[in-house]
């Protein structure tokens, strides 16, 4: 079973950040809401003013539903609006670690 990270990053203009930020705005609680859903953020980059809309799911399936949703199209039209080409991308992640396995790592375990 492998969590999924998936993140969309875009550059925009200001008139059309504005707009993108109303459009996927609210998409963030209803995405928090989906069986699934583990976290859901929308953030922008400080270095660039690039935004950031990220999503980690349970479970692969999870994911794939959410793919299959008018939400996620919504998300995928904002696309458009973007000054650059936009990068989405998807991971299928098998373990996440903690400051636990950090401190083992440092040889600082107790």
């Amino acid at each position: 079973m492998a969590i999924v990270r998936a993140s969309l990053r875009m550059e925009l203009s200001p008139h059309q950040l504005a707009e993108v930020l109303d459009i996927l705005s609210p998409l963030v609680s209803r995405t928090l809401a989906a069986p699934g859903c583990l976290e859901c953020r929308l953030s922008r980059d400080l270095t660039d003013g690039s935004v950031l809309f990220e999503e980690w799911w349970a479970r692969e399936e999870d994911f794939h539903e959410r793919v299959l949703s008018g939400d996620f199209r919504t998300v995928l039209l904002t696309m458009d609006m973007a000054a650059k080409e936009p990068e989405f991308r998807f991971c299928l992640i098998a373990e996440i670690k903690g400051l636990k396995d950090l401190a083992r790592l440092l040889g600082q375990e107790e």
